[in-house]
């Protein structure tokens, strides 16, 4: 039997998805049974298995990229050298894109914190610019999202409520902004079609008319993105300096 996390969720049927990981998170009904929930994951083992092995394939094929990306990290599809200065005058650890390289600015080497800067800068940039995406597609699908908001999704890139709330996963900033766009408009028509219908797709279609080619890129370098900061190796400058 496959091993799967299950999620009780107010939806009214049962989802399968796979992680980056290889994981199975299954979301079910308060009201199916675990019974019926292996049920339905026995009768979807091929899926599931082949999924799998398909993540595994990527990554390895990644593992390149990855190793090349360990002392660099991805904004809007591009790859930028890390670079770390120290002084007593950067009371408060900030860090930003300057030029061709991302700085990290702090009074001490705190790796550990440097990459929580990290985030914490990708985050403000991911809601900045998907707010403007948001702006620029909502008039032309007819809809208004209630809110937006940034978070740290394990298993999607991103998610509509039927509230109008829409939820966006703050790696897409690494991603070139015609994939950001993809997740945007993918979100936006989902306010209109709760579902990935016929006419889902071709609500998607009329404004992302390479959405296939879009959503593929996301399956084959989400890796990529969700194992960036992680695989960061930061040096402390004075070491360098020692060497």
């Amino acid at each position: 039997m496959i091993k799967y996390e299950l999620k009780r969720t107010k939806r009214k049927t049962i989802g399968i998805q796979i992680t980056i990981e290889g994981a199975v998170i299954v979301t079910a009904p308060y009201n199916v049974s675990e019974r019926m929930i292996r049920h339905v994951i026995k009768e979807k083992e091929a899926w599931i298995r082949k999924k799998q092995e398909d993540i595994q394939k990527a990554r390895k094929q990644l593992a390149g990229s990855m190793e090349f990306l360990k002392d660099k990290l991805l904004y809007l599809g591009t790859t930028y050298p890390v670079d770390i200065v120290l002084g007593a005058e950067f009371y408060k650890m900030t860090a930003g894109l300057y030029g061709e390289k991302i700085y990290i600015m702090a009074c001490v080497f705190d790796e550990i914190k440097m990459k929580h800067t990290l985030e914490e800068w990708y985050r403000i940039e991911a809601k900045k610019i998907i707010e403007d995406r948001v702006a620029l597609y909502q008039e032309q699908i007819g809809v208004i999202p209630n809110s937006i908001r940034i978070k740290a999704q394990k298993t999607r890139w991103g998610s509509a409520s039927t509230k109008g709330n829409l939820n966006f996963n703050w790696r897409l900033i690494m991603a070139p902004v015609e994939i950001i766009d993809y997740v945007v408009i993918h979100e936006l028509c989902h306010l209109k079609e709760m579902n990935h219908s016929k006419a889902f797709w071709s609500l998607v279609e009329t404004c992302d008319s390479n959405y296939k080619k879009h959503r593929n890129w996301l399956k084959e370098h989400g890796a990529l993105l969700e194992a960036s900061i992680h695989n960061l190796t930061l040096v402390n400058p004075k070491e360098k300096i020692k060497e």
